[in-house]
């Protein structure tokens, strides 16, 4: 029987395959079959030929078609893919060895690869990329690098909104370009540049669909929020299934390996590509949301249940938890539609309101993957030799598809996309000095020291704060997130740029925020040992945190829970350094601006009955530590008054470094306007027009259960709300509510 099918095998390969000239050549197309791929270099060739010789309407005209090129060649590279994989599977096999799996394996992967060869040779497709210059092409290509020569090619026929748009298109995927950032500081400062019509030139549907979805949330048109969630969800599944076919292109990494070992390798590669395929698709304007596609499902069991359709709404519940099973927001929502539709638990009852089967799917095949790779990554790295061609601890490579792109030489590296003060001063000549050690807080990497900051600088941040800081900043509206005695409330660089931009904020107190707080990585530098320019910002709140009135005397609750920075922090002491949690952030740093309340003291502490040292809050004083499971910490109870700081987080990478300090750049050395370019009025008015979302206050939801909770997904702590800023210059820019920060935040009441 073995035999058989080894001969039916054969009869396969030597009918399929007649272009095959000998037994050495690979399983492709003819050589003469890349005139598509020709036509991309030679067209993009030609552009950068337009652009040396000052041929500014040659240059624009070969780079656009360089880009539509690329597009169809990529989505003709999908449709072969996936039209080949389904066929081989649908086919009926034809080999008589059923129980032979390796065979049947190979069957399917030579119909998989007939089809393929068929398929690219009718669209004239060389998947090989076998003209070199090519696999260049594409890299600059995905690198964005057609809008750099773009951006100027419009500038010099007059064009300057598609300038703008191009270089805004490019900073996305580059952001720490500095010729760019200077070019792109110049557009917008010219006369007639309009700033609110600027686009992301390669925006996707799923992520315009999910922008009108959360701004139909904003305004509470649930009608509008399902459709657009619903058609985010359909593009978005697309877009993950193409990223995930545009994996499985060429490999050549590594030695020569035997057949076993080559297949394996080149799997494992494709495999790690797919893996980061929901990380390259969860960009929103070269901003990265947390959660991205389990948050849909979240806003769609709130927008169902809102216009009558529990039933929806619950798998919507059931859909969520797939994704994170202990979120207890959705639990509690799942419990308030089962006792709404009268649910028992029967098992019609539990098939009719199960999680939607796409997301089944879905979870199951990422957590198969997952499994694999785990397994993976501990058995081969323990296989590690000299001789590279057994080395599969090395051949396994880790690679990461749709990163925000290589850091080359020209890039500001230093800059940090930050803008380095004129008032940070070093802290020698503020007399900055260490009050508690190590040894006095009883950890290592942490320490407490004064002089950050003066009374006056104090008093002025906390008028700041009490300008424009918002309730529930940063926890969707929740004034109370950790306990029911005090109120939140908190301002982040993003939102005080905007205020500037509207004439409503004094632009030397947000100034003052963006100095103090880099003093603070400078000292974080210093004490750390760190090189200048490898810390980057993260994260920036200014906070304020104030007791109830009828706050008791004698609260034995804590202010804000014990957690680590980077980490979930688990019940048994375990602290798991995997999403939600920020596990990019590296170091934290907290400065005071006040003492003139009681309580609130910053604890070092391994749980509420555990404090290893406490910290009490003073004006310039300054706590900073590594972000790790090391310095787990805590706020004790703000008994009476208002407790005022700066928390601030950083980062070693530069692909999480907050971009909000770029756009601050602009605004405040007047580069840059966030609105229209519209002269202002007396009173602010027509610049308030122009900012497409409110900056006002919410209000706290009742207290008790009796609805289900309406914030987005709130598995963490220290959650952030986007403004305007993180996509200033969109067709209508919008408000983008979404966690950021610490797992053990699920303990706060709703």
């Amino acid at each position: 029987m073995a035999k058989r099918g080894f001969r039916t095998l054969v009869i396969l390969l030597s009918v399929g395959f007649v272009i095959l000239k000998t037994d050495e050549e690979p399983l492709t197309v003819q050589a003469d079959d890349a005139v598509r791929e020709e036509s991309l270099v030679n067209t993009y060739t030609q552009g950068k030929q337009a652009y040396a010789k000052e041929q500014w309407t040659s240059c624009i005209e070969h780079m656009e078609n360089t880009l539509q090129l690329f597009k169809r060649h990529r989505a003709q590279l999908v449709h072969c893919r996936s039209k080949c994989h389904q066929e081989a599977s649908n086919q009926t096999p034809m080999l008589v060895s059923p129980n032979d799996h390796q065979l049947s394996f190979y069957e399917k992967t030579i119909r998989d690869t007939l089809c393929l060869v068929k398929c690219q040779r009718k669209e004239k497709l060389d998947t090989r990329d076998a003209v070199a210059a090519a696999r260049s092409v594409h890299t600059e290509i995905l690198d964005r690098k057609p809008y750099d020569y773009l951006q100027l090619c419009y500038y010099k026929v007059g064009d300057l909104q598609s300038a703008i748009s191009s270089a805004y298109t490019f900073l996305l995927q580059n952001p720490d370009h500095a010729v760019m950032k200077s070019n792109f500081r110049f557009y917008t400062s010219r006369e007639g540049a309009q700033l609110q019509h600027i686009r992301n030139l390669e925006a996707q549907p799923y992520q315009e669909l999910f922008l009108k979805g959360n701004d139909a949330y904003n305004k509470k048109d649930y009608d509008e929020v399902v459709t657009n969630f619903e058609q985010a969800l359909h593009f978005y599944y697309k877009a993950e299934e193409e990223c995930r076919l545009l994996c499985e292109g060429h490999f050549e990494k590594g030695p020569t390996l035997d057949l076993t070992m080559t297949i394996a390798n080149h799997f494992t590669y494709s495999l790690r590509c797919k893996q980061q395929c929901p990380k390259k698709l969860s960009y929103l304007y070269g901003e990265q949301y947390d959660d991205y596609l389990p948050s849909h499902y979240h806003y769609l069991q709130y927008a169902y249940y809102q216009i009558g359709q529990v039933e929806k709404a619950y798998r919507a519940v059931s859909t969520h938890l797939l994704f994170h099973p202990n979120n207890e927001v959705m639990l509690h929502n799942k419990d308030y539609y089962s006792a709404r539709l009268g649910l028992t638990g029967g098992h019609q009852q539990l098939e009719m309101f199960a999680p939607r089967e796409e997301a089944v799917s879905y979870v199951q095949r990422d957590t198969d993957e997952k499994l694999l790779l785990a397994f993976i990554d501990t058995n081969f790295h323990s296989l590690k030799t000299k001789d590279p061609n057994q080395d599969l601890g090395y051949q396994f490579e880790d690679i990461e598809s749709g990163q925000s792109g290589p850091m080359g030489p020209d890039r500001d590296r230093a800059d940090n996309g930050a803008f380095q003060s004129k008032a940070s001063k070093t802290l020698h000549q503020r007399n900055v000095s260490i009050i508690m050690s190590e040894t006095e807080l009883e950890g290592k990497n942490r320490f407490a020291a004064d002089g950050l900051g003066d009374s006056n600088e104090c008093d002025q941040l906390i008028q700041l704060a009490t300008e424009a800081a918002v309730h529930g900043d940063g926890y969707n509206g929740r004034t109370s997130p950790h306990t029911k005695f005090e109120t939140f409330e908190g301002l982040t660089i993003g939102r005080a740029v905007v205020l500037v931009s509207l004439g409503i904020l004094n632009k030397s107190r947000v100034q003052l925020l963006l100095d103090i707080s880099d003093r603070g990585r400078n000292y974080i530098e210093e004490y750390f040992g760190l090189d200048k320019g490898q810390v980057y910002f993260s994260y920036t709140h200014l906070v304020c945190r104030t007791a109830r009135a009828d706050s008791p005397a004698n609260r034995s609750d804590l202010s804000h829970p014990v957690h680590a920075d980077n980490c979930i922090l688990m019940k048994d002491g375990r602290c798991r350094k995997e999403k939600p949690a920020y596990t990019w952030r590296d170091y934290s740093a907290i400065i005071y601006l006040n003492d003139d309340f009681d309580g609130g003291e910053f604890i070092f502490a391994k749980d509420k009955d555990n404090i290893q040292a406490s910290v009490r809050p003073k004006c310039g004083r300054m706590v900073g530590f590594s972000a790790g499971q090391e310095n787990t910490h805590g706020v004790k109870a703000v008994r009476k008054g208002r407790r005022c700081a700066v928390a601030i987080w950083f980062t070693l990478d530069h692909k999480h470094r907050e971009r909000e300090r770029f756009l601050a750049a602009q605004v405040l050395l007047g580069h840059s306007s966030i609105v229209n370019n519209t002269k202002s009025t007396s009173d602010g008015q027509e610049e308030a027009k122009s900012l497409p979302n409110k900056l006002t206050v919410k209000t706290e939801r009742s207290p008790g259960k009796v609805a289900p909770d309406r914030s987005l997904p709130s598995e963490t702590d220290h959650r952030r709300t986007v403004t305007a800023t993180d996509d200033f210059v969109t067709n209508n820019a919008f408000q983008l509510e979404r966690s950021r920060g610490y797992a053990d935040d699920e303990h706060v009441e709703l």
